[in-house]
């Protein structure tokens, strides 16, 4: 067990002892490697499973560990991913997801993404197949509960949300305690069509 996860933890998806031990190694040296991709919070390993969907033939465990692992580090680990530059081949992996344990309402789970990342949950989100339902929920748990930039994520381009929502929003986060989320409300008065944009700008003048 030491030895295997040693190797994931160091290795690259495509370095021959990496492939080794999970496609070619003893059943017990296989199995030993799908349950640290199963349960593993170390750094390495969640590295070396996140961006596996760079290779052609990602393993099926970390199909298994993208649907089903809830834990802050992996999703973590996942949305960094899609942070850089997405390739054809890891874009069409990203397709082959339906479903994620993590990605449920009341999507409390959502709280523990790091505030740098939820932009790209909104890539990571509509790069997959889960249903239109979902992708709506986590556009409007962002624009509820998310950071200036989660909210400006969740409203650019296409948008499943409600008109009406987004204006119910926007108007409360006018009198956010927050300074940023009242200045990301006012920018979004025009975009919007709030009504009475025009005064609510005004009022803000003092703020």
């Amino acid at each position: 067990d030491e030895v295997v996860a040693a190797i994931l933890t160091l290795g690259e998806p495509s370095h021959p002892a990496v492939k080794r031990i999970l496609w070619q190694a003893g059943q017990p040296c296989r199995d030993a490697a799908g349950r640290q991709l199963l349960e593993s919070r170390h750094p390495g390993v969640l590295r070396l499973a996140a961006e596996s969907l760079t290779e052609q033939y990602p393993h099926p465990k970390v199909f298994e560990a993208i649907r089903t692992r809830h834990d802050p580090e992996f999703i973590a680990a996942l949305l960094r991913v899609v942070t850089r530059r997405r390739t054809a081949q890891q874009l069409q992996h990203l397709r082959q997801i339906q479903q994620l344990s993590w990605l449920q309402p009341p999507f409390d789970l959502l709280a523990a993404i790091p505030p740098a990342l939820q932009p790209a949950l909104v890539t990571f989100v509509n790069s997959t197949r889960i249903s239109r339902e979902i992708r709506a929920g986590v556009q409007e748990w962002l624009l509820r509960c998310g950071t200036p930039d989660g909210k400006r994520a969740a409203t650019e381009g296409v948008t499943l949300l409600d008109e009406a929502v987004i204006q119910e929003v926007v108007r409360e986060s006018l009198v956010s305690d927050d300074d940023d989320v009242q200045a990301w409300a006012t920018s979004q008065l025009r975009s919007h069509a709030i009504p009475e944009a025009y005064g609510l700008l005004v009022e803000r003048l003092d703020s």
